[in-house]
């Protein structure tokens, strides 16, 4: 079946989800990076900062993202041979670790899945997000 969920043997590729707080539905963020068929795996050891497994294009997880992401975000592809930086080791392990199998919505996530992700509560707004939510709504949209 080209073109469904269904496809395999594409290439698994690593991406890096930086979100803004600002409007974000993390909860459907989250329910997304667990079980939709498009994610393979995902880590967060930042908050709002996400590492993604996936054999769909950087554009396909844009489309999937933005209903849950209404403000600013960008979906980065990868080259970990070509990266450089610190990390736990249990992130270098996952980086390096094969990818789950595909899931689907009826995919049921394992405590390791869940440790992977922040919880909620490191997630709430601060006092400054919530000052410069309140900023971007109120400035004026564009020039006509």
């Amino acid at each position: 079946m080209a073109g469904s969920d269904m496809e395999v043997g594409r290439p698994v590729s690593l991406y890096a989800l930086n979100i803004s707080s600002v409007g974000a539905d993390i909860a459907g963020l989250h329910a997304i990076l667990l079980r939709s068929p498009a994610i393979r795996d995902a880590l967060s050891f930042i908050p709002y900062q996400y590492f993604v497994k996936s054999d769909r294009s950087g554009g396909e997880l844009a489309r999937l993202l933005q209903p849950v992401i209404p403000a600013h975000f960008a979906v980065l592809a990868l080259r970990p041979t070509e990266s450089s930086g610190v990390l736990p080791p249990h992130a270098v392990d996952w980086i390096e670790h094969e990818p789950s199998p595909t899931r689907g919505e009826a995919h049921q996530p394992s405590p390791f899945d869940i440790a992977m992700l922040p919880s909620l509560d490191c997630l709430l707004p601060t006092e400054a997000e919530r000052q410069m939510h309140a900023m971007i709504l109120a400035e004026p949209q564009g020039v006509a």
